[in-house]
């Protein structure tokens, strides 16, 4: 193994075991304040009709967000050859 590709699995390792989770899990909690502070009704009683319809994709684009950082999340926890074998087991 030559030092760049050693060099590269330190990199990847480092990514997936530290920098993804940490991202992933500011991301649900970010999601997560944008939806409890989108959700509230005060706020939607005093919009009109374009604000409301501004509002709803901001609420889409939480959930689907959040969404995401779950399940990469759930990618980063189980191995991939966990997923594989279950999956081979199916089909």
């Amino acid at each position: 193994m030559s030092s760049v590709e050693s060099w590269y699995h330190v990199v990847e390792r480092l990514v997936n075991r530290a920098v993804a989770p940490a991202i992933c899990v500011f991301g649900i909690i970010g999601n997560l304040l944008n939806l409890v502070v989108l959700t509230r009704k005060r706020l939607q009683c005093s919009m009109d009709r374009m604000e409301k319809s501004a509002h709803v994709g901001l609420v889409a684009l939480a959930i689907s967000d959040m969404m995401f950082c779950v399940f990469y999340f759930c990618t980063l926890i189980v191995p991939l050859k966990v997923v594989r074998l279950t999956l081979s087991l199916f089909i």
